[in-house]
């Protein structure tokens, strides 16, 4: 996988993939070393099968954080960066007098 494919003329078809990567193949070393890391604990105690928890938990982390701007759009409170509608002052003033009126 890691060598180039050439074509008939000479280009380059596939570059191959590196495994230095981030992404996803960081990902799948993560999991990687998260799965020795279990096997070999679980020679001392078989609750370590339990740290494979942290693997969902992980990527409930990372999936909330795509979700949440989302969700709190939805929910009308938005980012701290994000500005609301602005009012100008002669809607407010209107808005003032109508409410005037009513009481009266």
């Amino acid at each position: 996988m890691g060598q180039p494919t050439y074509g008939p003329a000479g280009e380059v078809l596939a570059a191959g993939e590196d495994l230095s990567t981030s992404g996803l193949t960081s990902f799948m070393f993560d999991i990687l070393y998260v799965t020795w890391f279990v096997h070999l604990g679980s020679l001392v105690s078989r609750y370590f099968w339990y740290f494979y928890l942290v693997i969902p938990g992980y990527c409930g982390v990372k999936i909330w954080g795509y979700l949440w701007p989302v969700v709190a759009g939805f929910l009308g409170r938005g980012s701290p960066g994000m500005a609301g509608p602005e009012k100008s002052p002669a809607s407010t003033q209107a808005q003032n007098g109508r409410a005037r009126s009513a009481r009266a």
